[in-house]
């Protein structure tokens, strides 16, 4: 029994580790991807990018651990199943469940892991995270600030901005709306201003130069002061990292001893939001590791079901039970406390004791020598035999069919050897595209479950129905899908080529006197498929379904998406922006409608009226309860009843939800960069973020330079070691890209060099690696 122990060790371990290491970082590196603009923050350093590197592990381990125990159990038994391991252990009268011990030890290994993360570790990371992205995210809006857009990122003020040097990061035409003096209303005006950290006060301001300042006394309208002045400071926000810290935690944040304190001393009523908190968090945290012992019973089965040819089949199963269960495990205990029906301490283990059903019935057939799991063909046959009333034929196999017709026979043959290169291409594009989207669906519901965990306490806390949770995820999958390529056609490619070389197709191919090289022509060409469709994407569908779920995670989250701070709405035309606080559509009508008149970068005039109403025929505003202010040449006050104005650009103002640059096709960003650039503005951000739509979707094809070549180095054993590397090297492009771009933004790199250098690098890495392989 030592040896087969051993075996089974020696076939599993590699597996679980390797699919840990693909998981973990693909997930990692899609967290922290939410954070990247962080890296673009001026007050960002390398120890705050190691400290978010280790307050993020946590929380993609806890799932990233038992998820890739089954996938690992179930890749290392079915290699054994392939090999005839399993035939050959049966045949000696040995059940198969007698692996079921060293997969035991495994398991419990996991679950200890998994629970000192989920009970020690991530509530300790979760407070610190909080805390690191508010001491830097509080200074993040500084590297948000784009021109030409309001920012209403700080409580009561409102910051525009005409242009932004890219040499030294100056400000220039500069607009401020201040409303932190609930008495005192504040309008800036400045033709140029830079940023500083006050280190004495932890306070940001900024320094404006040659500009104006209107005081208006909102209890004495007016009252107006008007100061003229050629340098003044701006405060901005105030880093108050104390009063950070006296906030209440959240329950992710607090130690089992304080969800079990709050058990204890809070009233047993599940009405109480408190109570209903602290009980779900505790007992999640009790019952989530117990799923590692679960999926290493659950992969033996799996593992044994897998036949020679269909190695996908039982790898699909394992993720499609994967999500099953985690999203049973996000909404049993919800649905028991929204309907009052059960408590979350049982609500937690429901779906817990139903998969340890299912894995009981499936081990009790494999005891009993049959399959655990039916085989695809059955399945198959199943669903023709439910939806299908009429009787097809068997299909005839290609012998039988070729000895009644010798001369299709002869043609067949013939093909055979005339396209026998394209039958290769053929194979080889079916099996790279199969694996591609194999690993697309799987770590796609992976990171699904990871954002649906992130998303309960909001889709609890707001009564969030399914439906919209379900839309949302639809509508993030295509830029997840995006964000996800590079990464997976590299491996992709790396597990085609790897299986090719186990298979010893590789060596097949070289005894016909073809080259490797023959074979990776085929899957750069595929890449280049990928990186059109990846193009295609990012132009037309992205930017819509961005869009939406923007919209719906605003509403799971309980946000309003529309820009609204106490100065309300704003819009800006060429001489004039316009303000106010809600606009009813239906009857044409807004409220506390403003419009400041500019000459200069100097205030000229200001209309203000408790009400307006738009006419779109005759496009005109009828304005009621008007205010005027006038500050040159001449300064006037004035009260007017009702006023009309002609408006023609009210069309615009509608149009709340102005086009970003993110989402304009590379046609659009080509004429808006002409646009800005005949005004006299600044184009190199525009610029370059015009040429990452190109290079951006080419990184799929530059990731195949960095797989191939190691895998086809690292052969046998040593497979293991040439795929790590790659993995290593693509996520190491993957997050210099970013870099590279931010470094262009700033300036430091041209802008060709900070698009494309990525590239160049790893390419030539990758070239220098082709030369060392054995064509």
């Amino acid at each position: 029994m030592k040896k087969v122990y051993k075996l089974t060790f020696i076939e599993v371990l590699p597996s679980i580790a390797s699919s840990f290491f693909v998981i973990f970082f693909f997930v990692f590196v899609i967290q922290f991807n939410k954070f990247s603009k962080l890296l673009l923050s001026t007050s960002f350093t390398l120890t705050d990018l190691f400290k978010l590197v280790l307050f993020l592990m946590p929380n993609v381990l806890f799932i990233s651990l038992p998820v890739s125990l089954l996938i690992g159990i179930v890749i290392g038994i079915g290699n054994l199943s392939g090999e005839n391991g399993i035939t050959a252990l049966n045949s000696s009268g040995i059940s198969s469940l007698i692996l079921l011990k060293p997969l035991l030890i495994i398991s419990l290994f996991i679950y200890i892991l998994t629970s000192i993360t989920t009970f020690f570790i991530a509530p300790y990371s979760n407070r610190k995270l909080r805390e690191l992205k508010y001491t830097i995210g509080i200074t993040h809006f500084i590297s948000e600030i784009e021109p030409r857009t309001f920012i209403t990122s700080i409580p009561n003020v409102v910051i525009y901005i005409e242009d932004i040097s890219s040499k030294d990061k100056s400000w220039h035409n500069i607009i401020f709306f201040d409303e932190r003096d609930p008495n005192i209303k504040k309008i800036y005006t400045a033709k140029v201003g830079k940023v500083f950290f006050d280190r004495k006060k932890v306070l940001y301001q900024v320094i404006l130069k040659n500009g104006t300042l209107y005081k208006v006394d909102k209890k004495k309208p007016s009252n107006e002061g008007i100061v003229n002045f050629k340098e003044t400071i701006f405060p901005l926000i105030k880093v108050d990292l104390e009063a950070f810290r006296k906030l209440p935690l959240r329950r992710a944040e607090k130690t089992m001893g304080q969800l079990l304190y709050d058990l204890n001393h809070l009233k047993k009523d599940f009405k109480d939001d408190k109570y209903v908190d602290s009980s779900i968090e505790f007992y999640q945290r009790i019952s989530l590791p117990f799923v590692a012992i679960l999926f290493g019973f659950l992969g033996l089965p799996l593992g044994v079901s897998r036949k020679k040819g269909k190695k996908s089949y039982g790898y699909m199963i394992s993720i499609t039970i994967v999500v099953l269960y985690y999203l049973s495990f996000v909404y049993s205990w919800k649905f028991g406390v929204t309907h009052n029906l059960y408590s979350p301490a049982i609500g937690v283990w429901i779906p817990l004791l139903f998969f340890s059903i299912i894995t009981f019935l499936l081990l009790r057939r494999l005891s009993m020598g049959k399959n655990p799991i039916p085989s695809i063909e059955k399945v198959r046959l199943l669903i023709l035999k439910i939806f299908r009333t009429k009787k097809f034929p068997p299909k005839l196999k290609d012998d039988r069919s070729l000895k009644k017709n010798k001369s299709l026979k002869r043609e067949i043959l013939h093909y055979k050897k005339t396209f026998f290169l394209k039958k290769l291409d053929i194979y080889s594009t079916k099996s790279f595209f199969k694996i591609l989207l194999i690993l697309l669906f799987s770590l796609s519901a992976l990171f699904i479950i990871f954002t649906l965990f992130e998303l309960i306490d909001e889709i609890y806390k707001n009564k969030i129905p399914p439906r919209i949770v379900a839309e949302y995820f639809l509508n993030f999958l295509p830029y997840l899908v995006h964000i996800l390529l590079p990464l997976m056609v590299l491996v992709a490619s790396s597990i085609f080529i790897h299986l090719m070389e186990k298979n010893r197709e590789i060596l097949a191919l070289k005894s016909c006197g073809i080259s490797v090289y023959r074979l990776m022509t085929v899957i750069l060409i595929s890449s280049l498929v990928v990186a059109f469709f990846s193009f295609l994407s990012q132009e037309l569908l992205i930017p819509k379904t961005n869009r939406k779920q923007e919209l719906l995670l605003a509403r799971i989250k309980g946000k309003s998406l529309l820009r609204k701070t106490s100065g309300g709405f704003f819009y800006k035309d060429s001489s004039s922006i316009i303000s106010y606080d809600m606009l009813d559509i239906r009857k044409k009508k807004f409220i506390n409608f403003k419009i400041y008149k500019f000459k200069n970068n100097k205030l000229w005039e200001k209309i203000c009226s408790k009400y307006a109403y738009y006419n779109p025929q005759n496009m005109e505003m009828k304005l009621i309860d008007v205010v005027y202010r006038r500050y040159s040449p001449t300064k006037r006050f004035f009260k007017i009843k009702e006023k009309k104005l002609p408006f023609p650009s009210f069309k615009n103002i509608l149009e709340i939800h102005e086009k970003k640059i993110s989402e304009m096709t590379f046609i659009q960003l080509k004429k808006y960069i002409d646009y800005i650039k005949s005004r006299g503005f600044d184009t190199l951000t525009l610029k370059i973020k015009y040429e990452q739509k190109f290079s951006y979707p080419l990184m799929n094809f530059t990731m195949i330079f960095i797989g191939i070549p190691l895998i086809l180095i690292y052969t046998g054993k040593r497979t293991y070691i040439g795929f790590m590397i790659a993995l290593v090297l693509g996520i190491s492009f993957r997050l210099l890209f970013p870099l590279f771009i931010s470094l262009g933004i700033t300036g430091f790199f041209p802008i060709f060099f900070s698009v494309w250098g990525p590239h160049l690098i790893f390419i030539s890495i990758g070239i220098y690696f082709l030369t060392e392989v054995k064509t």
